[in-house]
């Protein structure tokens, strides 16, 4: 075969419209991506925020339930923190390092061009569970407990035939109003 035969892909700045955006590894395009996305993400985590400040507003529940604030409280948080914070200082790095280093590009480009087309489904991953009815964004207690195997507390109560069988509800260390799992063993045993 002769080098002729091969045909070189077309460069992205040749490209037009969205498909130059898609495929780009220009280190200027790549950064002002994760600029514009941090922004995006920024403006539904400041309205995660409000939401949480509505609810604050007044007292008992006006919009969201408590386990639902509990899911907009860490959504927010996480949002603010790997999907603004984060994209926003490797957009300006991006940018703005090649430049000051006087590089034609980033090492790596394609690399570069595959770390910020992950962030797009992990922010999307992390906003689905909002959009679905029924299924919430965190699983797992604070604790770290799966809701499913956690036991309320009027079975966690039940005592077996000795003391160390005894569930330990609400743990020795929660303030409590009434008597302690343990004492409540004492007493049937």
């Amino acid at each position: 075969m002769a080098a002729a035969d091969f045909v070189m892909a077309e460069p992205s700045h040749k490209r037009k419209g969205l498909m130059r955006w898609l495929t780009t590894t220009d280190h200027k395009e790549i950064g002002l991506m994760y600029i514009w996305t941090g922004f995006v993400f920024f403006i539904l985590g400041g309205i995660a925020a409000l939401l949480m400040r509505l609810e604050l507003f007044a007292p008992g529940l006006q919009f969201v339930s408590g386990e639902r604030f509990n899911e907009l409280f860490s959504l927010h948080g996480t949002t603010m923190v790997f999907l603004w914070i984060m994209p926003a200082v490797a957009g300006l790095g991006n940018y703005f390092v090649p430049i000051m280093l006087k590089a034609k590009d980033m090492a790596y480009p394609r690399v570069n061009a595959l770390s910020f087309w992950l962030i797009v489904p992990a922010g999307i991953l992390l906003y689905l569970p909002l959009l679905i009815q029924g299924w919430t964004a965190v699983n797992v207690t604070w604790v770290g407990y799966p809701r499913s195997r956690r036991r309320s507390p009027a079975s966690a109560s039940t005592c077996g035939s000795s003391r160390s069988s005894c569930w330990a509800w609400p743990p020795r260390w929660a303030p409590s109003t009434s008597s302690s799992p343990s004492s409540r063993c004492a007493a049937r045993a």
